[in-house]
């Protein structure tokens, strides 16, 4: 019989149909309208926050419930508002700002230039110290996420892959399949995501595909396929390995295959304690255990488990930036590394420190940390003593666990979303770094920690945003913070542009 291309949502092929809904934004732009809250479901599914449907069963994953008002809120929230705000008209027939990357359909220079003023008044407005560098922007500022999802919805005939953003669902004839495409994903990502989804639309797989609550792809270079499944069978386990068998022999570079049996349908958790090989709730498919990633010359294995960042050329770019921070150094200077993940600045920066110390909460991150020190003398690198112990991240532990030298001392912070834990910064200071790096994922947190910094005694010199998410309303931050010499110190806010 002969096949025929299956449908896509979204894409460059076929672009999703004008909606009925208004988007929060538009509203807000519309000086004769209110604002509105849209009340679909407000999750993210690429994201470890978001929650799913907790019901058993195939049932419309849309349920009404209470509008997080707090989440709508946020510093984050409305500094994505002020962003989507910023964005110059667009006519109807070219798009919609719907979806997952409402910015990826403008020309980057305008993304970039959008991203840069709104972040200067929010920080102007804030009242917060240091001069205000350009953007960083992107290398490659589409098709570049290299972690992405896809949620499984199976109607008993035909299979949609969506991000889970969705407010309705049209599912495909029978034995036809939808795979939503992003724009800022790989397109190899959409393929392997096609090729399963073919597989799970045929009659076989049925009870796979109704067991099935999200497919994961890690990436870096090499890749990982997670299957998160809430049931599990002998038939389950054999159809996973049909398809496993199928995408190690394909051309997409498949390293490992995995299957994660999640029975509550929560929404999957990266670098939750329960993902690590050897557990019950984890099942190899095939492949090796880890995932290379080469960064400075450096070659990083990584668990396809570990909570990196999407976007590997930038952090490449980070990288090389925060080594220009820290180039003139003493050479007897010491590096604390905290939230140090696998240890990727400790590793790039060892050349520089005689010392590092890297602390994080992820065992497999410190393991693949620890590991990476001895490959690297046994392939005759230089580098300084490297230490790197697990441990959560609190002002005891890091009074506990990184003496005091009395030697200048530099520090990385890198936090999780949610920031630090209480009294984790003032400790910091007692120790008297001669600079710290503060690296911020969200706009949400920064506030109170420059608070906290001013109160200890730090205030930021500089401070830079970082393109680490092209195409969406959302940007890191990079802070330096040195001591504050003046007693009553005058606030400045220099910008400079990029000529």
């Amino acid at each position: 019989m002969k096949s025929r291309k299956p449908r896509t949502l979204g894409g460059r092929n076929n672009p999703r149909k004008p909606s009925d809904i208004v988007p929060f934004y538009q509203a807000l732009k519309d000086k004769k309208k209110k604002p509105v809250k849209i009340k679909k479901e407000d999750d993210d599914y690429r994201y470890p926050d978001a929650q799913n449907n907790q019901d058993s069963g195939f049932k419309p994953y849309f349920q009404k419930k209470p509008i997080d008002n707090t989440r709508f809120n946020s510093e984050e929230a409305k500094f994505s508002r002020s962003i989507l705000m910023s964005l110059p008209e667009r006519n109807a027939t070219e798009g919609s700002h719907e979806g997952l990357e409402p910015l990826a359909h403008y020309p980057y220079f305008t993304e970039q230039m959008v991203k840069l003023k709104e972040f200067s008044k929010y920080w102007i407005d804030k009242h917060l110290d240091g001069e205000i560098l350009p953007l960083i922007p992107a290398p490659e500022p589409r098709n570049y996420r290299a972690h992405s999802r896809r949620k499984v919805f199976f109607s008993g005939h035909s299979i949609v892959l969506g991000f889970g953003e969705q407010k309705f669902l049209e599912f495909p004839k029978r034995g036809m399949a939808i795979v939503a495409q992003s724009s800022i994903e790989p397109e190899i990502h959409y393929d392997i995501y096609l090729a399963i989804a073919e597989k799970l639309a045929t009659t076989p797989y049925k009870e796979l595909s109704e067991a099935l609550n999200f497919i994961i792809i890690r990436d870096t270079g090499e890749k990982a396929i997670i299957f998160n499944v809430f049931e599990i069978n002998g038939e389950i386990v054999r159809k996973l390995k049909l398809i496993a068998e199928m995408l190690q022999k394909s051309d997409f570079n498949i390293v490992s295959a995995w299957m994660y049996h999640d029975p509550n349908r929560s929404e999957y958790f990266l670098d939750h304690k329960d993902l690590a090989p050897g557990q019950m709730k984890l099942k190899k498919l095939f492949g090796f255990d880890m995932l290379k990633l080469e960064i400075e010359e450096i070659k990083f294995q990584l668990s396809p488990f570990i909570l990196t960042q999407v976007n590997i050329p930038m952090l490449r770019i980070v990288v090389k930036r925060i080594q220009h921070l820290l180039s003139d150094i003493p050479s007897d200077a010491r590096l604390l590394d905290l939230y140090c993940g696998y240890g990727l600045f400790s590793h790039t920066l060892s050349s520089v420190f005689a010392d590092s110390i890297g602390l994080d909460s992820s065992a497999s991150g410190i393991e693949s940390a620890k590991s990476l020190v001895q490959r690297r003398l046994k392939a005759g690198h230089t580098l300084g003593t490297l230490n790197f112990k697990e441990t959560y991240i609190t002002k005891d532990s890091i009074k506990q666990l990184v003496p005091q030298i009395g030697k200048p001392e530099y520090i990385i912070i890198d936090p999780p979303r949610q920031g630090t834990a209480d009294g984790v910064i003032a400790e910091i200071a007692l120790r008297k770094p001669v600079k710290v790096i503060h690296i911020f994922c969200a706009i949400d947190q920064i506030v109170k920690a420059m608070g906290e910094w001013k109160r200890a005694g730090y205030i930021p010199t500089s401070v830079q945003a970082l393109d680490m998410y092209p195409g969406t309303p959302s940007i890191e931050t990079l802070v330096v913070l040195e001591p504050d010499t003046n007693a009553s110190p005058t606030r400045s806010y220099r910008i400079r542009y990029r000529p």
